[in-house]
């Protein structure tokens, strides 16, 4: 192949290291959030290299990130209460099914071996 068709497209990347899950993982730890940049990236190229214009509108519409409304150090520590109590309460009401099924088992067998001793 000497020439390539007109409307051929070369994407080079130096290497596929950026797009590991270490390496995300690492940027987006130093400020707590999804560092998700590169995958945009190669998404951008695959839509590009596509050349489907709905899809790059898209893209481009999905550029700004939804911020959540700042929350005051009291309301966080209500909230996170809030939280630890409903799964303490979960997790008693999981051990209180728990005890009962326990209990009706054991009466259950309790019955059986009355029937099978007579």
């Amino acid at each position: 192949m000497t020439r390539s068709p007109a409307g051929s497209r070369l994407v080079v990347f130096g290497s596929g290291e950026f797009l590991t899950d270490t390496a995300l993982q690492i940027v987006g730890g130093t400020n707590r959030t999804a560092y998700g940049h590169p995958v945009q990236l190669v998404q951008n190229v695959v839509d590009a290299s596509l050349e489907d214009p709905l899809m790059l509108a898209i893209r481009r519409q999905s550029h700004y990130t939804r911020l959540l409304r700042p929350v005051s150090d009291e309301a966080r520590t209500a909230w996170e209460a809030a939280n630890y109590g409903i799964a303490l309460a979960g997790l008693g009401l999981l051990f209180g099914v728990e005890r009962i099924a326990a209990t009706r088992r054991r009466r259950r067998y309790e019955r059986i071996l009355a029937l099978e001793a007579r």
